[in-house]
């Protein structure tokens, strides 16, 4: 189990927040031990694995994704992916490359063989960074570094075809096969009109799968996609 914690350091008055990354033994509850986050302990966002759990990457609040080998918990390489927080990465369905979704409002995809290199970029609409973009509008209070509790915002199905972003009044699926391209297919609307999207989920079976999201409200909608 990995393990995200994060402290505001008192001597430091840039707004990057620090923090650290631990891996823990489920069975005997107790710290294996804690990764390394280069140059600085930064405050990590978000992080997700591979299919047998060999690699892990995560996204943290300096704008740096970082790629982990997980059986000798070292550091394979981290670069400077997005001009402010990293909010959310996912593995592409071949392993072969990752996803990473930025405060700045951009989807980048990103090359895992030949490091840092970026395959594509992608502007997407403002409240696809959830709880970041609301913050920004002072509609929580707080700013986008402070205290925001970052979700999951970024999902693919299992062939990899699509991926899928929350939208302020719902789901967004967009083709993403070649990942060269990121073309809008569907739009699931929530049945409120003024439904905020905050986190979402995507499950997929060879025939169906089912989207789910929650809103600012409190409510959580699920939406069954048939295959064509």
């Amino acid at each position: 189990m990995i393990k995200m914690k994060q402290y505001t350091s008192f001597n430091d008055t840039s707004t990057t927040r620090q923090g650290a990354l631990s891996v823990w033994d489920l069975q005997t509850g107790q710290q294996k031990c804690e990764l390394c986050l280069d140059p600085f302990p930064v405050c990590v966002h978000c992080l997700s694995y591979n299919h047998n759990g060999s690699l892990l990457v995560t996204g943290g609040a300096d704008g740096m994704i970082r790629l982990f080998d997980s059986h000798n918990s070292d550091c394979l390489v981290g670069w400077h992916a997005h001009s402010s927080n990293v909010i959310d990465v996912i593995f592409s369905a071949d392993e072969t490359s990752i996803y990473s979704l930025g405060g700045d409002g951009k989807l980048c995809v990103w090359d895992i063989n030949k490091v840092s290199l970026k395959i594509a970029e992608f502007p997407l609409h403002a409240s696809s960074t959830g709880f970041c973009h609301y913050n920004n509008e002072k509609d929580l209070g707080s700013s986008c570094v402070d205290d925001v509790p970052y979700l999951k915002l970024l999902s693919s199905d299992s062939e990899g075809e699509h991926i899928m972003t929350c939208g302020e009044n719902g789901l967004l699926i967009y083709k993403a096969s070649p990942k060269t391209i990121l073309e809008e297919v569907m739009h699931i609307k929530c049945q409120s009109a003024d439904s905020q999207v905050l986190t979402l989920d995507w499950t997929s079976s060879p025939n169906c799968s089912t989207a789910m999201c929650a809103t600012k409200k409190g409510t959580i909608y699920t939406s069954t996609l048939l295959k064509r």
